[in-house]
């Protein structure tokens, strides 16, 4: 809750990050669950520019 209130976010268990070794820019987005807890499942992007 501390580091929620200061704005930070964590995410664990992500994969396919050695995809994203050689790019110098991406964005990432993720998409959580709406659901009324301390902490939520969400399916996290890293969009590429082309």
């Amino acid at each position: 809750r501390i580091l929620f209130s200061g704005g930070v976010l964590i995410a664990e268990n992500l994969t396919n990050l050695d995809k994203l070794i050689d790019v110098n820019i991406f964005e990432v987005i993720a998409l959580p669950l709406r659901i009324k807890a301390d902490s939520s499942i969400a399916r996290v992007i890293a969009r590429v520019p082309e």
